[in-house]
């Protein structure tokens, strides 16, 4: 009997069924009809995959959904990049991820697919400066319709801070030197070799003498010369005593050429880095009386600055250092006017001015501009001790110092004009250039040496972690913070002067005087049990309720009563001994009423309870009495022990 399949129904006829034409036929039509029904799923699926081919293949190209990224080529400055897809051309809101081939040394372009350059402008509109673009760094860009613009960045170059104190050589403080002697002048360390040693040294502690690091990354720069023609070598390295990592040394130094070392210095060790310079002579006799000159010493820690991993090259950070900036103001305005009468900053009002002094030469011309355009402003002028002395106006920014200005205020004039956020530069000269950031201060840090000079600070007066600058140099600190720990230090000692002060030595570091900062001592014995009821020691109260006892000395005179106050408690009971000088020995009396003389001469008397009688000797709340009779003759030193 025939059988059917399971999916397509097709009809299997059995081993003892006849041939059946009709059943092949209405066989060979279902498997006609399915094979149909697959040929046009198959179209349907070939349209599908065509058309998410097609969205995929816009999807890549739509630069503005999401950017491209490509490795730049070209030289500095001129930079080309490619995508794939291409872009057509360029439409407002495209963005590019580009791997820069090459640090930027001014003002640049980029031109994606040949389409054509277009310039680089930082996030506030201003083309960007030198060293704004870093070899093997990405940044990313957005086209704005006429520029790329740089995404999440400012467009200033960053301020290194110098860690070689007095790197410009104002004067020789801060330099040692070996095997020779040191002097300055005109911004130049001169370094003389003694005849001790063929080699001449001066070093400089700088910042490295507290901080060190192992596998961090330092710059260092110096110029050297030597005013003679028998140098053998010129050197520039760190070290600890231990380790002295170098950049290449420069042999047969040409004489009274000044020669640029820089480069980048890895520290593999912890610590006590000094910079070195270095002069060799065939030996000591031709070193002594022979100079090597430094000037312009940097050095700086690009790990601190920007992350392991992250430091730019020698070359790049040669690129920022050179950068010279035109800008003298400090960026810092403020809602107000400034009083044309005494040059004192007014009221806030719809006009703005500068917030901070303004560092200017005598007898100079200078322009003054706001976003890249003559700004109508006031000039208030002071001298070296910042006294107000005269102030002018200008509608097109310019102006000149009087003889005696060092200092420089200025505010806008127009009303409304009140932009605190608007890019404002005051530079040498009567030309407006294009926007700079202004750099705080050189780098050398003059002016913050300056300020700091008087201060004598080290990393360990410094909270850990964090950042201060002594004499111009930058010094993280060191200082434990007790305050973050368990709050419960342990005194490393403890004083007790006898006469209630107790005193505590506690760990190095810092306590913030909260709640939570103690240090503290353990002493079994310091426990209420061991203070006497109604007493306090240092807040802790009493709970001993025993009697107390005091001992000392009655001078007895013939025929006058003695009378002792001043003692803590109401005696209930007082024994007295009494030894003449002649007698020796000591004796014991059996009885606390015996009145007699004791054997060898000693006497022993009890008043109170069970001893002599109240009408003749007499308990005080704070003392007793003993009459003139009581002695009997007997003078001289009686001694008493008294019982609460």
């Amino acid at each position: 009997m025939a059988k059917n399949t399971s999916n397509y129904n097709l009809k299997k006829p059995s081993s003892e069924d006849f041939y059946n034409v009709e059943d092949q036929n209405g066989n060979m039509d279902i498997i006609d009809q399915q094979l149909e029904r697959l040929n046009e799923d198959n179209q349907n699926t070939d349209l599908k995959i065509s058309s998410v081919s097609s969205n995929l293949s816009s999807h890549l190209s739509d630069y503005v959904r999401q950017p491209g990224y490509a490795i730049s080529t070209g030289v500095a400055n001129t930079y080309l990049a490619t995508l794939n897809p291409a872009p057509a051309n360029y439409v407002d809101g495209m963005g590019i991820v580009v791997k820069i081939n090459v640090a930027n040394t001014g003002a640049s372009t980029l031109n994606v697919n040949g389409i054509g350059a277009k310039p680089i402008i930082d996030s506030k509109g201003y083309q960007i400066q030198a060293g704004k673009l870093l070899y093997g760094r990405i940044y990313s860009l957005k086209y704005d319709g006429a520029n790329f613009q740089l995404q999440g960045e400012g467009g200033e170059i960053p301020k290194l801070s110098n860690l070689i104190v007095n790197g410009d050589i104002k004067d020789s403080s801060m330099w040692t030197a070996i095997y020779g002697t040191l002097s300055a002048s005109s911004n130049i360390l001169n370094v003389t070799g003694n005849g001790t040693n063929n080699w001449v040294y001066a070093h400089n502690p700088g910042i490295l003498m507290y901080r060190g690091g192992t596998g961090r990354k330092i710059w260092v720069s110096v110029r050297i010369r030597v005013t003679n023609s028998v140098c053998n070598q010129i050197a520039l390295y760190v070290s600890n005593g231990t380790i002295s990592p170098q950049l290449p040394t420069l042999t047969s130094p040409i004489q009274n050429v000044w020669y640029q070392m820089r480069g980048i210095i890895d520290l593999t060790m912890e610590n006590n880095f000094r910079l070195y310079t270095r002069a060799g002579y065939p030996d000591a006799a031709t070193a002594n009386g022979k100079m090597m000159q430094v000037k312009d010493v940097m050095m700086f820690d690009l790990t601190e600055y920007f992350g392991t991993g992250n430091e730019p090259t020698a070359e790049e950070v040669a690129i920022m250092v050179d950068k010279k900036g035109v800008n003298l103001f400090d960026g810092e305005l403020k809602l107000g006017i400034i009083n044309i009468a005494n040059g004192v900053p007014g009221p806030d009002d719809t006009r703005m001015r500068s917030r901070n002094f303004i560092p200017v030469t005598p007898s100079t011309n200078y322009v003054a501009s706001i976003n890249g355009v003559a700004a109508n402003m006031a000039f208030f002028y002071y001298d070296q001790n910042k006294t107000f002395i005269s102030y002018t106006t200008n509608s097109q920014g310019l102006f000149s110092t009087p003889a005696n200005t060092y200092f420089l205020k200025i505010r806008t004039i127009t009303a409304g004009d009140n932009n605190i956020y608007a890019h404002v530069q005051v530079e040498l000269g009567s030309t407006i250039t294009p926007f700079e950031y202004y750099l705080k201060y050189d780098w050398w840090d003059s002016d913050l040496k300056l300020l700091t000079s008087d201060a004598n600070a080290w990393s360990s007066d410094i909270l850990n972690n964090k950042i201060a600058y002594v004499n111009g140099s930058r010094l993280v600190g060191s200082m434990i913070n007790r305050t973050v720990e368990n709050n419960n230090q342990l005194a490393l000692d403890r004083y007790a002067n006898g006469s209630g002060r107790l005193s505590l030595r506690p760990p190095g570091g810092y306590y913030d005087g909260s709640a939570t900062s103690w240090v503290y001592q353990d002493d079994a014995n310091f426990i209420p049990a061991n203070i006497v009821s109604g007493k306090s020691i240092f807040g802790l109260t009493g709970t001993f309720s025993g009697k107390r006892w005091q001992f000392g000395t009655i001078v007895a005179v013939i025929s006058q009563p003695f009378t002792l106050t001043g003692l803590p408690f109401k005696p209930s009971k007082v024994f007295l001994e009494y030894k003449e000088p002649y007698k020796s020995g000591y004796g014991v009396v059996s009885s606390t009423a015996d009145l007699g003389t004791g054997s060898g001469g000693l006497f022993y008397y009890f008043l109170g309870s069970g001893g002599l009688s109240s009408q003749i000797n007499a308990m005080t709340n704070d003392g007793f009495y003993i009459s003139s009779d009581f002695f009997n003759g007997n003078t001289g030193n009686w001694y008493y022990r008294a019982y609460e």
